[in-house]
């Protein structure tokens, strides 16, 4: 995974030993010895993730954490704090400052990867839905009711969000033990916490994930702490089924464990599971041995990320129209992919991420129009981007190209080829094996779809990448259909 990671910190030995740690996972480094360097740079590149020392001379790291968070360009940009191991007090602090995470002296590698790693994934969320803000204003550059692009987020700092009233919490566990000691700790903050106890079916683990989803996706929690130790189920498993549904992906997890990162095991099986929780999207985890204002804390930042994301969200959805939107599916548009698609190339030149493009064309679909008619064909269309929308993670961009051909962007920097052609036949057996519905004809109806797949490949323009993701698909199309064609340079 390629980001830009800033080290802030007044003693050279530590930022050329973080430097040198980071270097060897490919990450981009730069170095400050004090706030106002840091703010310069900053202003000047595009940092990911900002790791800093909370003792420097002048503006100490708190202050420093202050600033970024408070300023509407930098806002967005998860911060990592370094503390000595006993200094609970600093790290509650921080995390009160807008700090996302914390790392204790002496820094493990483990312990800093998997960190780096899960806030570059969950500033990737904020990064495009903050692209996509952009691309619609540009289309609608004429109309004064909009913001313009460099305002969004203006508000949106996390320090500004203290009210968490209305903010929903699920505990998965098998006892009311855990779920006791967090209501107590967070009543000052929100009355709203559910308990689901795995424990109640010890006889029916098919019932158990099946009661999950529905009162999960019914509740719709801003939060669901998961307890790595229940019995009936993995607790990854949990989260995976849990964060694919519609309603839970922009939720935050947080994950309760036996121990901290710091005191394991390296080569312990339970470390590998959380390292293999984190990488799966989990946004944090706390040990049963957390003190209580840390654990206050930590649950703040959570609910915090989770307010500015959805206001972000919130702010695009507001100024979103018949101008962005397809009528049928409300999915995006022609005209809102053409220019979303350049700002996704621009921002690709600047940056290590892969850009895949999907192109989708459903088979003989004139055949069901012609048989059925149009109103039937609208609803396996419909029915066909529910699932498409099911299967691609939030990051990815959906979009109606024409009659029935749909485009899909992937743009991430842990995406590969491999990854993107076996998301693309996933999306293909989905479809294929779906039965369509359609109650009030009494219909069932089967539907492939032939796929195109291509990697944006500087220095080519948007035009020349969708020739190539069409030629793609048109030889899934001539070579027998319901297949997917990858066309890579």
């Amino acid at each position: 995974m390629t980001a830009a990671i800033l080290v802030v910190d007044d003693l050279e030995y530590n930022r050329k030993l973080l430097e040198t740690k980071l270097l060897t996972e490919y990450y981009t480094v730069y170095t400050a010895a004090n706030g106002q360097e840091a703010i310069k740079i900053l202003k000047a590149i595009k940092i990911d993730v900002v790791l800093l020392d909370i003792v420097m001379p002048g503006m100490d790291g708190f202050e420093l954490c202050k600033a970024i968070k408070s300023t509407q360009d930098t806002a967005h940009i998860p911060v990592i704090i370094i503390t000595a191991l006993s200094d609970i007090e600093d790290k509650v602090k921080g995390l009160e400052c807008g700090a996302d995470e914390f790392l204790t002296k002496p820094i493990e590698d483990i312990s800093l990867f998997a960190r780096v790693k899960s806030l570059v994934r969950m500033k990737a969320v904020s990064n495009l839905i903050k692209l996509r803000s952009i691309t619609y204003n540009q289309i609608n550059n004429n109309d004064s009711e909009f913001l313009n692009a460099n305002k969004v987020g203006t508000t949106l700092s996390f320090k500004q969000s203290n009210d968490f009233s209305n903010s929903t919490i699920l505990i998965i566990d098998d006892d009311d033990i855990w779920f006791n000691r967090i209501s107590e700790i967070i009543t000052c903050l929100t009355k709203k916490v559910e308990l689901f106890e795995c424990i109640n079916y010890t006889d029916n683990k098919n019932k158990l994930l099946t009661d999950l989803e529905k009162i999960a996706t019914s509740l719709v929690p801003d939060l669901l702490i998961i307890n790595n130790q229940i019995i009936l189920e993995d607790p990854l498993r949990v989260y995976a089924i849990l964060r694919s549904k519609d309603e839970l992906k922009q939720s935050a997890f947080m994950l309760l464990t036996e121990d901290s990162l710091e005191n394991r095991d390296h080569d312990d099986i339970s470390t590998d599971k959380l390292l293999k929780g984190l990488e799966m999207g989990i946004n944090d985890f706390f040990p049963y041995s957390i003190d209580n204002n840390e654990l206050l804390a930590r649950i703040k930042t959570q609910l915090r990320r989770k307010q500015y994301q959805d206001q972000l969200k919130q702010d695009l959805d507001n100024r979103l129209n018949l101008a962005a939107k397809d009528g049928l599916t409300n999915i995006f548009n022609r005209r809102y992919f053409d220019s979303h698609i350049n700002q996704l190339i621009n921002d690709a030149k600047d940056s290590n991420k892969s850009l895949f493009l999907i192109m989708i064309d459903f088979d003989h679909f004139k055949m069901v129009n012609d048989i059925y008619g149009h109103q039937v064909g609208d609803e396996v269309l419909k029915a066909s981007v529910k699932i498409i929308e099911t299967n691609i993670r939030v990051t990815d961009l959906i979009a109606r190209y024409g009659g029935e051909e749909f485009i899909i962007t992937i743009y991430d920097d842990d995406i590969d080829q491999q990854k993107a052609i076996a998301l693309a036949n996933r999306i293909k057996i989905k479809i294929e094996t779906h039965n369509f519905i359609i109650s009030n004809l009494k219909l069932q109806l089967k539907q492939t779809i032939s796929i195109g797949i291509t990697e944006y490949d500087p220095p080519e323009d948007a035009n020349a990448l969708i020739s190539r993701t069409d030629k793609a698909l048109y030889n899934a199309k001539h070579y027998g259909r319901n297949q997917v064609w990858a066309l890579f340079r």
